[in-house]
């Protein structure tokens, strides 16, 4: 395709020439070069089917969204992400200053159920493959058979862009999309060696400056204080106390903590002040089936936040950020369950209410490994388990299908491995 489009003097699905590392003897220009999907590939993609959608200059075509921009716009400024997602979304009128990790977030996790019977089924379903292919290969371990299914997706997208916009859309950034399962294969997953982790070190980096006098020494010295800390953990942490435990996390913690904990319990730390509930008969019954020992109380004390593994979240009832979804769990046995209280017992337990699955509603022809569609509404029994079985937050908002058609969309954060803890 390289020497075609330098004879034809056009681009060629992207490509307008020969590299002068494709004459370098035994060098593998495709193999050995790493594609940086984040920045490179995925977010100029995302830019160019925005400009496509929401371009007045297209609004004829069929799969124009012009003319239902603020439907789009509303649905996307509904959702409310979890504490580990940087920055909520902001409204696509701003998408000229959007960042990478804001082009990511709407690729994978929004563009799917924020276009659901908006966009033509066509083309969301199309869009499908790009987000499924993206969403195995972010995943902490990729099988063979993954590699192979995310390369047929990716493969499967970019020739239908031919067909479905034009081939003058076929550009190079395209075109690496048919790169990102070798990449994978030969470097790794993206989150192991994208630009994300080295900008978000730079917050920590600061952190460690305190005067405006040797700031190379103070932020070396920092460095080094970090890596010790970290060495000396995996040297002693059979042998520690639970006292030492607690000391630790609070060293590994210290800057991120907006409050000390009110209670710590096991791996769990209760923050705030506990309210007391009364015990009914049917709270008694549901909470011994959880495993809570309080068949001689008559009252509990419950909280609203809880740390888990360094993770904040809170219950459906706290009412102080309500910038931030913290209350969706996964639990351990696939179940998507929302947080009503924390209560401790002997342990640290959780009580709320299960989302069962919809059925039902479709978003599109692939089966996301990563989206959820629930029901709009929990089932009204409460449920309690031990607090260890929450395994993830989950991004989760309502959607609106139709006039008489909800559903609850919950996300994986794909980004979350890329976060330095």
């Amino acid at each position: 395709m390289a020497v075609i489009a330098e004879n034809e003097g056009s681009p060629r699905y992207g490509i307008v020439g020969k590299s002068v590392l494709s004459e370098i003897s035994g060098f593998d220009i495709a193999r050995c070069l790493d594609v940086l999907m984040s920045f490179h590939a995925l977010v100029n993609v995302a830019k160019r089917f925005a400009m496509l959608w929401f371009c007045k200059r297209l609004r004829e075509q069929p799969y124009s969204l012009y003319r239902k921009f603020n439907q789009v716009n509303e649905r996307l400024l509904k959702i409310t992400p979890t504490s580990d997602v940087a920055r909520a979304p902001r409204s696509l009128k701003e998408r000229s200053d959007y960042r990478g990790h804001e082009w990511f977030h709407w690729v994978v996790e929004y563009s799917i159920p924020v276009l659901k019977n908006l966009l033509s089924a066509r083309f969301l379903n199309h869009l499908s493959f790009l987000v499924h292919a993206v969403a195995l290969l972010m995943q902490n371990s990729v099988s063979k058979s993954e590699l192979g299914y995310a390369s047929r997706y990716l493969l499967k997208f970019v020739t239908e862009i031919d067909q479905l916009y034009g081939p003058q859309h076929v550009t190079i950034s395209v075109h690496l999309l048919t790169h990102l399962s070798a990449s994978v294969r030969d470097f790794g997953q993206p989150w192991t060696h994208s630009a994300f982790v080295f900008e978000s070190f730079n917050h920590d980096i600061k952190q460690f400056v305190k005067s405006s006098n040797g700031v190379a020494l103070q932020i070396c010295q920092g460095v080094q204080l970090k890596v010790a800390l970290k060495n000396l953990e995996e040297c002693v942490k059979n042998d520690m106390t639970s006292s030492q435990k607690d000391f630790l996390q609070k060293l590994k913690t210290s800057n991120h903590s907006l409050v000390s904990p009110h209670l710590v319990i096991g791996g769990a730390a209760l923050l705030g002040q506990p309210k007391t509930i009364s015990l009914t008969a049917n709270t008694i019954r549901f909470l011994q089936i959880g495993g809570v020992d309080c068949e001689l109380k008559s009252s509990i004390c419950v909280y609203d936040r809880c740390v888990l593994n360094g993770e904040l979240y809170h219950s459906i009832n706290y009412s102080r950020d309500t910038r931030q979804c913290n209350y969706i769990t996964l639990l351990e046995t696939g179940e998507v369950f929302c947080v009503e209280y924390f209560l401790v017992a002997q342990d640290c337990f959780v009580v709320g209410k299960i989302f069962k699955r919809n059925n039902v509603v479709k978003l599109c022809t692939q089966a996301l490994p990563h989206i959820l569609v629930l029901d709009a509404e929990p089932q009204p029994e409460l449920k309690c388990f031990p607090a260890s079985m929450i395994q993830s937050k989950l991004l989760s908002f309502s959607l609106d299908l139709s006039e008489n058609l909800q559903a609850r969309i919950a996300c994986i954060n794909v980004l979350q491995s890329e976060m330095l803890t």
